[in-house]
């Protein structure tokens, strides 16, 4: 062999190398796009589950203002907190009532808008259900008195870059037909 020839192998080598390492780049890549989406309609899934049993039982419910939703309509009033079935089960003052909160891994208010969903102060699901660095944020939260329906609005996104891979709206009828109150 001439060491043109061996050039050449080298050559053809080296391009073979790096086209199967660019494929390689690319596939992990979309996989991972593709799991942090079916990841996140799975969170919200889950999410829209837990907080439909907690609306639906709820027996207090504090509002105020209008609430308007991402298309622009309107869904009663914005709910401030809640009497919770499952984390206040003995509500006895203002103090005690349920508010939906999002944090970070230390517990502060994350500046993306998305994080770990808390119902007083409690993580409803587990850091596990959270993969990809993926987190939600509840846009809306409604109360409509007359017909008493909440209407949700989730959002599951990466909790760096903010893009949001899924969403979720739901409205739930309350069981206990409570009356909003403002105070």
């Amino acid at each position: 062999m001439s060491l043109t020839e061996i050039l050449c192998a080298v050559v053809i080598l080296v391009l073979v190398t790096g086209g199967v390492t660019t494929a390689v780049t690319l596939g992990a890549r979309q996989f991972n796009e593709a799991m942090r989406s079916s990841q996140s309609q799975v969170l919200c899934s889950t999410v829209q589950n837990i907080l439909s049993n907690e609306l639906r039982y709820s027996s207090l419910v504090h509002v105020d203002g209008e609430a308007v939703g991402s298309d622009g309509a309107s869904y009663g009033k914005t709910v401030i907190d809640f009497n919770s079935p499952m984390y206040d089960v003995h509500l006895t003052s203002a103090d005690s009532r349920s508010k939906i909160s999002i944090v970070d891994s230390d517990g502060n208010t994350p500046s993306s808008g998305f994080g770990y969903l808390q119902i007083a102060d409690t993580d409803i699901i587990s850091d596990s259900n959270y993969p990809y660095d993926l987190g939600i944020r509840v846009p809306l939260l409604a109360y409509d008195e007359d017909r008493h329906i909440f209407t949700v609005e989730l959002e599951a996104a990466d909790v760096k870059t903010g893009k949001i891979y899924a969403t979720e709206k739901f409205q739930v009828r309350n069981a206990n037909n409570i009356s909003a109150s403002t105070e």
